[in-house]
């Protein structure tokens, strides 16, 4: 079965992508389709194709965060437990992406500052795991949720082995997490990296550990039935 697609957000083909030198990729699941009022949008651009439920995993919440020891950006080890009786708002990134990342963490940034002192949706958690656990230090997920005005008491910042984090986003959810090997970008050290294809949708997990829901952090829309959703689940 052809489980995943990589669908390239903005770029009209491979070339151009690798002259940017950047890249705006998603991997895609085609098992990983919602029911829910923040399901997937209809995908568009190259090799893009409607996900659509493999056997015994119909929607969304088939889906859920399997066990896990990772560190939090204070130096603390994490577990699954992390999300458990809470609703979080997760994303994967790297702090040297120089392609969705950027705008990905602004868009998470901004849900958080809107819902801050909200009833319910000011409960509203955010984690964020790196893709690049070898670079990607406690010391280096402070400095940049410093750098973005992150409020540290609602954020869990997490890092890890990267063959973990790969293994966790793909039976977890369904999702590749690779490196490009033709595409070099600059590291946090300002040394040399392969860049990292990984998901950038934002995914909105239960108490349970299940999904909510899965929301394109591009559309405006999305992120509206985002907070929605975590307010009803809020509020239960």
């Amino acid at each position: 079965m052809n489980r995943r697609t990589v669908q390239y957000l903005g770029i009209t083909s491979g070339a151009a992508l690798v002259t940017a030198g950047t890249v705006l990729a998603l991997s895609w699941s085609s098992r990983a389709v919602s029911t829910s009022p923040g399901g997937l949008p209809e995908p568009t651009g190259p090799g893009s194709a409607r996900p659509s439920p493999g056997p015994g995993r119909g929607s969304v919440s088939d889906f859920r965060l399997a066990g896990f020891t990772f560190t939090s950006h204070r130096g603390e080890d994490a577990g699954p437990s992390l999300f458990d009786d809470e609703v979080t708002a997760l994303v994967f990134f790297f702090t040297s992406c120089r392609g969705p990342c950027p705008r990905l963490m602004g868009t998470m940034a901004g849900i958080e500052r809107r819902t801050a002192g909200e009833a319910p949706a000011g409960r509203l958690r955010f984690a964020a795991i790196s893709v690049d656990g070898t670079r990607d230090t406690p010391e280096v997920l402070t400095s940049y949720a410093a750098r973005l005005g992150l409020d540290t008491d609602r954020w869990s910042l997490l890092t890890g082995d990267p063959a973990l984090v790969a293994r966790l986003a793909s039976e977890s959810l369904d999702y590749d997490i690779r490196t490009q090997n033709d595409v070099t970008i600059s590291g946090p050290a300002g040394d040399t990296m392969q860049n990292i294809l990984h998901p950038t949708r934002i995914m909105l997990v239960g108490p349970d550990r299940r999904l909510i829901g899965i929301y394109a952090f591009t559309d405006a829309d999305a992120i509206e039935r985002l907070i929605a959703d975590a307010a009803r689940a809020l509020d239960r």
